[in-house]
């Protein structure tokens, strides 16, 4: 290639600013509002999935009364909630691995919401299982 091409590359191509450095909250000296706004959104994570595994657990004799199901079937019920959020996290863990925190807790938000929604309008044992485990896999996505 000629120095007289190279130059007229050279012209052509724009010239890259430099990029601003970009503070990670772990390198603030303090703890900002950012730092206290994520504190607040992953307690009320943790509130709202506990509060769902403990009404769940207190519900599930009237539930069982409603529609009229045994405690084998209640024990069936309990069991494949607590084998979802297993799964679920192991699952949704590595998702987040491939596309990122963010995204996959955005995914397991939408799909946690879907599941307990469909869960309240469950006919039966086995609506009840199939809404269980949707709620319970995507109830997981972050550690605590």
């Amino acid at each position: 290639m000629s120095s007289r091409m190279r130059t007229k590359l050279a012209v052509r191509m724009p010239r890259r600013r430099p990029q601003p450095h970009r503070h990670l909250l772990a390198e603030e000296p303090r703890l900002t509002k950012q730092h206290y706004k994520i504190l607040a959104l992953c307690w009320a994570g943790w509130v709202f999935d506990i509060y769902d595994l403990i009404l769940f657990t207190f519900l599930i004799h009237p539930i069982g009364t409603t529609f009229g199901l045994t405690k084998l079937d209640l024990s069936y019920a309990l069991g494949a909630s607590l084998a979802a959020s297993a799964v679920g996290g192991i699952v949704f863990g590595a998702l987040a691995d491939l596309y990122g925190r963010r995204r996959v807790l955005e995914w397991t938000i939408v799909t946690y919401s879907l599941g307990t929604l469909l869960s309240g309008l469950t006919g039966g044992l086995g609506s009840l299982i199939l809404f269980r485990l949707v709620t319970c896999a995507s109830r997981k996505p972050y550690p605590g």
